[in-house]
C-alpha cells in the first residue's frame, strides 16, 4: 500500500506531496462551507491512504495545513499525530543543518529559515489549540539548536 512503503521514488513522492496539497484544499474549501463531516471524511481518507513520512522540508507544509484543518475538525489526536511526525523531522533537521560548520550555516541559510519558520508555524497552532505537549517538545528543539545556529 502507498502509505506503508519504506521508500518513495522521487516521482512518487511528488505525486503524494500534489495529493497531500489537493486534499487539504479540499477539505479546507468544504470547512468553509460548513460541510464538516464531508471535511472529515476527505481527511480520514488522506490520513488512511497517503505516507505520512516527511522525505523533505516542503513536505511538512502539508503536514501543517493537515493539522490545521482537523485542529478546525476538532480531531485534536489526529492533528498532533501529524504535528508530532512533522516536528520530529524538522527537529532532526535542524540538529543536522546545526551539526554543520559555520561556513556550511552560511550556504543553508535559506534553509534553515524555512525550517525554523515552519517549526514555528506549527507551534502557535499547538498553542492556540492548547496542546501544551507539543508547545514544550518544539520549545526543546529550538533550545537544542539555538546556541549553534546562533540567531541568524
Amino acid at each position: 500500500s502507498f502509505n506503508r512503503t519504506e521508500y518513495l521514488d522521487p516521482e512518487s513522492r511528488r505525486v503524494s506531496y500534489q495529493t497531500w496539497t489537493l486534499m487539504n484544499t479540499l477539505a479546507s474549501g468544504l470547512v468553509a462551507e460548513g460541510k464538516v463531516e464531508h471535511a472529515k471524511r476527505v481527511m480520514n481518507k488522506v490520513l488512511a491512504n497517503m505516507p505520512e513520512r516527511n522525505y523533505s522540508i516542503r513536505d511538512t507544509v502539508e503536514k501543517y495545513h493537515a493539522m490545521v484543518t482537523l485542529y478546525s475538525l476538532n480531531e485534536p489526536e489526529k492533528a498532533n499525530m501529524l504535528a508530532k511526525a512533522s516536528t520530529k523531522f524538522l527537529g532532526s533537521e535542524l540538529q543536522f543543518l546545526a551539526s554543520l560548520d559555520k561556513q556550511a550555516h552560511e550556504s543553508r541559510i535559506e534553509e534553515i529559515r524555512f525550517a525554523g519558520t515552519l517549526l514555528n508555524s506549527f507551534r502557535e497552532e499547538a498553542m492556540k489549540n492548547k496542546q501544551t505537549g507539543i508547545v514544550a517538545d518544539i520549545d526543546n528543539i529550538f533550545k537544542s539548536v539555538e546556541a549553534k545556529l546562533g540567531a541568524g
